[in-house]
């Protein structure tokens, strides 16, 4: 049991760490469109219509994923107008570790990861006729703890810079809700999320193999 609990206790601390991007990467925007154009085994629960086999791209299905992820938020808030007191923690909880902003929070940092970029660096650039001054740093407002913090005014108290894709949502991870369960969704999320990445599990492997072998952790 000690050496199960010892295993378990590493999975979360991988979970927890996971690189948004490998050290020393290099941005590549390059690399970023090729992905964004790769097709989404998602997309069909965002829209109202068949695809017909058809798949949205993972730019749409982020985009669309972070839409409904910030909608969800927003509504809480509606859903609790003319109650006393701050947004139940339960239903808050319900939204965070709910499949659309995990989903969203997941592709994101696969986006990360596979351009080597940081979530600034994929933002809309000033020179975009697109950019908004209000929404500098567009890419990393899109995560589900920056979203708890814009609409929910629930920002933690880590003082996150705005850069950190990950800061606020590994603040909210390492809370425990009443009759929900840990931040961190271990105990709701339907989505198995790929943001270990190879790495992690070569190294699950490995402390497994250490720890279950005969006097292995000792």
């Amino acid at each position: 049991m000690q050496r199960f609990l010892r295993i378990f206790a590493l999975l979360s601390l991988v979970r927890s760490v996971s690189a948004q991007v490998p050290f020393g990467a290099v941005c590549n925007l390059s690399r970023y469109d090729v992905w964004k154009g790769e097709s989404s085994a998602h997309g069909q629960v965002f829209v109202d219509f068949p695809l017909h086999g058809q798949r949205l791209s993972k730019e749409v299905t982020m985009a669309l994923a972070s839409r409904r992820c910030r909608m969800e938020m927003a509504n809480l808030v509606t859903r609790e107008a003319g109650k006393r007191g701050p947004v139940d923690d339960r239903y808050i909880y319900d939204v965070m570790c709910g499949d659309t902003c995990l989903l969203s929070d997941e592709l994101h940092l696969e986006a990360m990861r596979e351009s080597g970029c940081e979530c600034a660096e994929l933002s809309t650039k000033e020179d975009d006729p697109h950019f908004d001054p209000l929404s500098q740093h567009d890419f990393c407002r899109r995560s589900s703890g920056f979203l708890l913090c814009a609409e929910l005014e629930r920002c933690g108290v880590w003082n996150c810079d705005l850069t950190d894709f990950m800061c606020f949502r590994n603040e909210y991870n390492l809370q425990t809700i009443s009759q929900r369960g840990p931040g961190s969704c271990s105990a709701a999320s339907s989505i198995k999320s790929s943001a270990l990445g190879l790495g992690a599990v070569i190294l699950l492997s490995c402390a497994a193999s250490v720890f279950l072998r005969p006097g292995g952790g000792d």
